[in-house]
């Protein structure tokens, strides 16, 4: 079976740091072309394979990754509602909150961020200007007006968490509207830590992966435009509308992390013997999620937990 990867991809998983002479062997770097069975392609490059494909991309969790057999983000497998059975009817060995509450970090958001903030109301994380998942949905003007209409909507109940890499971020002037928006509508702000989600009624997100922190800690999102769990039910989709109150599943959401860290997410420094067993299992399987429970984000933590436990 001839593999394809796109050249991102080897950088990934960590060609750039370590050898991988196993894994370059099986899979070829190619940006596209029909002379191969199967591709592996990075985010929606421009570049297509017309071959049949699945999609790589960055975890949630530090240090993590997934293939996606059916897209990314809105388009991504947990949105297909047909899949909804497969995550619901699954039977982790361990629960995901459980494992993270062994984890320190949950992403690296909890990085950089250190004040500590209490709110009753509504919390709206704000997601970097210009992100991917922005993008696919709209435009960063867009999104600015969802933000500005949500501070309008909410007033003084309304909290807009800074993103923990705005100081990174390139947008100066943006940020500073942001202040300047919560200001005019009597809204807090500040860059706090993710402790805010566990005092507040719910959270309303635009497209951000911050759903997957509220679903651990049990907090409930409303989700404006389409997103990666949008049709779950983990999640109220509120169609880009602004709502009062927040109906989505509590233990829905947990049975999705569940899945996610056993059956969804990968460490990207597996072996080079791993990550060729990996690849090859995507490229035979038929199955919507194919990733082998061994290889996963939750089954490589305890393998490496009994590693150290040994020495």
């Amino acid at each position: 079976m001839k593999i394809a990867l796109h050249p991102h991809i080897f950088e990934k998983l960590g060609e750039a740091k370590r050898p991988l002479p196993k894994f370059r062997k099986l899979c070829k770097s190619s940006l596209g072309g029909s002379d191969y069975d199967f591709a592996i392609d990075w985010h929606y490059s421009k570049e297509h394979f017309t071959c049949r494909r699945a999609w790589l991309e960055s975890g949630f969790f530090y240090g993590t990754a997934y293939i996606d057999m059916n897209g990314l983000f809105n388009t991504g497998s947990f949105t297909l509602k047909e899949n909804n059975k497969i995550w619901r009817n699954y039977e982790a060995k361990e629960s995901a909150k459980s494992l993270m509450s062994k984890i320190p970090i949950l992403n690296i958001g909890m990085l950089r961020a250190k004040v500590e903030q209490e709110w009753s109301g509504v919390v709206l994380p704000l997601q970097v200007f210009y992100d991917k998942m922005i993008m696919l949905v709209g435009s960063n003007e867009r999104y600015i007006e969802f933000v500005e209409g949500a501070c309008k909507y909410y007033g003084k109940d309304l909290f807009l968490k800074v993103h923990p890499c705005s100081s990174l971020n390139k947008h100066k002037k943006l940020w500073a509207y942001m202040y300047e928006i919560a200001e005019k509508y009597g809204c807090g702000i500040g860059n706090v830590t993710h402790r805010i989600f566990e005092t507040c009624e719910f959270v309303i997100s635009y497209t951000g992966m911050t759903s997957m922190d509220c679903m651990l800690m049990g907090v409930p999102v409303v989700q404006f435009a389409p997103g990666p769990f949008s049709n779950t039910g983990t999640i109220e989709d509120s169609n880009r509308e602004y709502v009062s109150k927040c109906n989505a599943n509590i233990e829905l959401g947990h049975k999705l992390c569940d899945f996610l860290v056993w059956k969804y997410y990968f460490s990207n420094l597996l072996s080079d013997e791993h990550l060729c067993e990996l690849i090859t299992t995507f490229a035979e399987s038929k199955e919507r999620f194919p990733l082998p429970e061994k290889f996963s984000f939750a089954e490589t933590w305890h393998y490496n937990q009994k590693k150290k436990e040994v020495r």
